[in-house]
């Protein structure tokens, strides 16, 4: 059977739809944005408030649902999470760093795929301790490792 709505009921969820997918936010009152990148200078520039563009990435909220900071408050978000607030009640304890490139992810997953990706980890290690993720920012850093272990344990490196 198919739900019959009241025709002004129909219109209020369809503004209500618009709005919750649209460019704004409860900030800037009931402004709507043609971009998300206008959106951020409007709340930059008139309420001096920045969004974390790895939230916006990957936290399954709505643009107006996202979390406004200041410079001071984005920056510890960014290192050690939020001391109140929906991401605080989650848990959340900040975006994970990549200590070879120097650049945050949304979460440990992202930056697990970017380590596995872009990054070396050695085998011998692995294989000794499959519960460490031991990575080194190139083959070169690696081989040297590979190299130190042989020493150590007195085996030869093909």
């Amino acid at each position: 059977m198919l739900l019959q709505m009241h025709p002004t009921t129909e219109i209020c969820v369809y503004w209500f739809c618009r709005n919750l997918c649209s460019y704004t936010h409860p900030v800037v009152g009931a402004a709507m944005f043609g971009s998300l990148n206008a959106l951020k200078r409007k709340v930059q520039e008139q309420h001096k408030l920045y969004f974390c563009d790895l939230c916006i990435k990957g936290r399954k909220v709505f643009i107006s649902e996202q979390v406004l900071y200041t410079k001071s408050d984005l920056d510890r978000h960014h290192r050690t999470g939020d001391d109140a607030g929906p991401l605080a009640e989650a848990g959340f304890k900040g975006h994970p760093l990549c200590r070879f490139c120097k650049r945050r992810f949304y979460d440990g997953d992202e930056l697990y795929k970017h380590m596995e990706g872009q990054h070396e980890h050695c085998f011998i290690c692995r294989r000794l301790h499959s519960n460490k993720f031991v990575y080194f920012k190139d083959y070169a850093e690696l081989e040297g490792e590979v190299q130190q272990l042989a020493e150590m344990h007195d085996y030869h490196v093909c």
